[in-house]
């Protein structure tokens, strides 16, 4: 969960044996709701033991939200949302040869994204992956 303004929140959730994205919904501080109620586009494409990682980024004046997950054809999912208007705006996939898991992401001091995962080698040697989107091709 990532506060976008006041009681305005991007959200990730879990329920059921199904991944649910909500980049905006309104959540009161002072009452009491269950994450079922919240509704949310469902993610079937997600790995079942996959955590997902929120950040909100400014790439030329446009302000997103962007999801990364791990998928379960075992790749990165990251998703960028727009962040006034709720809206997805693109989506990318990292790895393809070695499985890849999202361990964080930040955006870089050129406007880009840099995304850590672990990889595993040969199915047993844990390597740590670091990818570098230039903003040039986030929005593409």
């Amino acid at each position: 969960m990532v506060s976008i303004q006041a009681s305005n929140f991007a959200v990730s959730r879990f329920v059921y044996d199904y991944h649910y994205i909500l980049p905006s919904t309104t959540l009161s501080v002072s009452s009491i709701i269950s994450a079922s109620d919240l509704g949310g586009e469902k993610a079937a494409e997600l790995a079942e033991d996959a955590h997902t990682r929120i950040i909100k980024m400014n790439i030329d004046n446009r302000n997103l939200i962007v999801y990364a997950s791990n998928t379960n054809s075992n790749q990165i999912l990251l998703l960028f949302y727009d962040l006034s208007t709720g809206e997805l705006v693109t989506k990318k996939y990292l790895g393809h040869t070695n499985p890849v898991k999202v361990a964080s992401l930040i955006q870089t001091a050129d406007s880009g994204l840099a995304v850590l995962a672990q990889t595993m080698v040969a199915g047993r040697f844990k390597r740590n992956a670091l990818y570098k989107i230039p903003k040039e091709q986030i929005l593409e």
